[in-house]
């Protein structure tokens, strides 16, 4: 049975409390984003690692921080990321290859982004 990312995204996307602020907080599985930056491609890539070590995870973007809340991004900017930019530099660190998907989904007329 192969894991649904949107799906999970959305669950997590719904559980918020009466001011709006997501309730889920950052975990070993769960890293939230303002925005997506190729620039800091190095921190996503160590949190992927971490990730990939366990038992996998979702960096979301598009979901401010302190509180938590959510934000958007820019879907056409999203959705033009270069991925083999991404594994390049993934596989320029990293051996063996980390195994990841990266998306984006619809929730409340906000794009959130993901890489999972």
């Amino acid at each position: 049975m192969s894991i649904d990312p949107q799906t999970n995204i959305k669950q997590i996307l719904q559980n918020v409390d009466e001011r709006g602020y997501l309730k889920q907080r950052e975990s070993s599985t769960i890293e939230f984003k303002e925005s997506f930056n190729f620039g800091n491609m190095p921190k996503y890539s160590k949190t992927m690692a971490a990730f990939a070590n366990n038992k996998g995870g979702y960096i979301l973007f598009g979901i401010k921080d302190s509180p938590r809340k959510l934000i958007g991004i820019d879907k056409d900017k999203f959705d033009e990321l270069q991925q083999e930019k991404i594994t390049d530099f993934l596989i320029e660190y990293f051996s063996p290859e980390i195994k990841w998907e990266i998306g984006s989904t619809e929730y409340d007329g906000k794009t959130i982004g993901y890489i999972y």
